[in-house]
């Protein structure tokens, strides 16, 4: 899957995309501008996300419906600071930050409750969830602009060294 944070300021999302159990070798950016005052990042099946997220940009309303096959997940994230989450029923769930979906969510919740960014939380998150990666893309409201952000450069496993 993927794991998403969002910290208030910044949203971060992996790039990782599996297809069954196969790392796909190039990155995805999961981040989506729906609107200028509007952005979302997607987890679930590739395909899915991207009609749900031009099914978004087209401007829909919460009446309107769209056959969803799988099961994608958005979080959407506005300017004026509200967050919501949106899932496959087409359900849009008011949330607050720091917000987080996808496989690795739980870890990037308590990351970032510890005091983790969102991007250091995806990081976090991409050590331990197998379905989670960099690079890592970030937004934030600052700059609003979409960033592939550098990549971490610790260990996988942690930096203990036995000094004897």
């Amino acid at each position: 899957m993927t794991t998403i944070a969002y910290d208030g300021i910044t949203l971060a999302a992996d790039s990782q995309i599996t297809w069954g159990n196969i790392r796909m070798p190039r990155p995805s950016c999961k981040i989506h501008i729906i609107s200028p005052t509007r952005v979302a990042a997607s987890s679930g099946p590739s395909a899915e996300c991207f009609k749900l997220v031009e099914w978004l940009r087209a401007g829909a309303q919460p009446t309107d419906t769209l056959k969803l096959t799988d099961n994608p997940l958005l979080l959407i994230c506005d300017s004026s600071g509200e967050v919501w989450t949106l899932d496959n029923d087409l359900v849009l769930l008011p949330d607050e930050a720091p917000a987080t979906i996808g496989s690795g969510a739980d870890i990037a919740r308590g990351a970032m409750h510890a005091g983790a960014t969102a991007l250091e939380a995806v990081r976090i998150a991409a050590r331990v969830d197998i379905s989670t990666s960099e690079p890592i893309y970030t937004f934030d409201w600052l700059s609003l602009k979409i960033r592939k952000a550098p990549t971490s450069k610790k260990p996988l496993y942690g930096s203990r060294v036995n000094n004897k």
